[in-house]
């Protein structure tokens, strides 16, 4: 495996969908044999921020040219792919979303995008207050797409039906659970030595929780019913959802590059990628 790699240890159809910078890679869950590779533009430049999605044995993902592209999980051929912008700044690094008959994504061209599934066709855009790199994510009927504000969206038409500007210096990322929606903010100390959790609901923010540590990113388990936070020096915070207490700390062993991916979580396996390009299976802890 090449390093700089990141994003999310995706699992889908039983294969473990991983990625560097430029190629996305489909491989055996039990032994990381790779399956097949997808890299649209070759291996000099970094070309893919983007993490994958599957829907109906296809695997959607965006990459920095602007492009989603549509992928068949199985063998990895393309299906379509869409341009979503020809803005100087077009690069789409979400990872994609499907519901309510579409897939979404939001773009660095400030726009939540929807397309049909099946022919990469446009069904609607929104306009966005900044470029956006993460999300979207559908939370109790709305789709969340993350800016300098977290904005709540129609699924089905792009209409924005409430916006939450916040303080300290915007959203950073944000992740869902049945309860709340999670918003990571930059911390008031330096930039490796704190993060803010904001837990928001319906009707307004919850609470706002600090975190030891440069806060990469955030995954809910519904099979778990944790939170799985990524640090910039290769840990793995289990959290509790609720309350935001730390149940356990991991770190696996050997990591000479910073970084991890969002892991992958099933059944007893946390499946992790780190900076470097090497990809981990991870006993799961038992949590009481």
């Amino acid at each position: 495996m090449s390093d700089l790699g990141g994003a999310t240890a995706y699992l889908y159809n039983g294969r473990l969908f991983v990625k560097s910078f430029h190629t996305l890679y489909a491989l055996h869950p039990e032994n990381g044999k790779v399956l097949w590779a997808f890299c649209p533009y070759g291996t000099r430049h970094e070309t893919m921020y983007s993490s994958p999605t599957g829907h109906q044995g296809r695997i959607y993902i965006g990459d920095r040219k602007g492009f989603l592209h549509c992928l068949d999980a199985a063998a990895g051929q393309t299906f379509w792919k869409f341009r979503t912008s020809r803005a100087r700044d077009c690069e789409v690094n979400s990872t994609p979303l499907i519901a309510s008959g579409s897939v979404m994504v939001t773009t660095n061209a400030k726009s939540a995008i929807a397309c049909d599934p099946a022919t990469g066709r446009l069904n609607w855009r929104q306009r966005l207050d900044a470029l956006s790199a993460f999300g979207p994510m559908s939370w109790r009927g709305l789709l969340v797409a993350k800016a300098r504000s977290v904005y709540f969206l129609d699924p089905h038409s792009g209409e924005i039906r409430r916006c939450l500007r916040l303080r300290n210096n915007g959203a950073r990322f944000v992740e869902c659970t049945p309860d709340s929606v999670i918003v990571v903010v930059k911390g008031d100390r330096p930039l490796i030595e704190m993060s803010n959790l904001v837990l928001l609901s319906k009707s307004g923010t919850e609470r706002n929780i600090p975190i030891a540590g440069f806060c990469l990113g955030l995954r809910y388990s519904a099979e778990k019913r944790l939170l799985y936070a990524t640090l910039y020096g290769g840990e793995i915070d289990l959290v509790h959802p609720v309350t935001a207490d730390i149940l356990c700390k991991l770190k696996p062993p050997g990591i000479a590059y910073p970084g991890m991916a969002h892991p992958g979580v099933k059944g007893d396996a946390i499946y992790t990628m780190t900076g470097g390009g090497h990809v981990y299976a991870l006993k799961h802890p038992p949590i009481p």
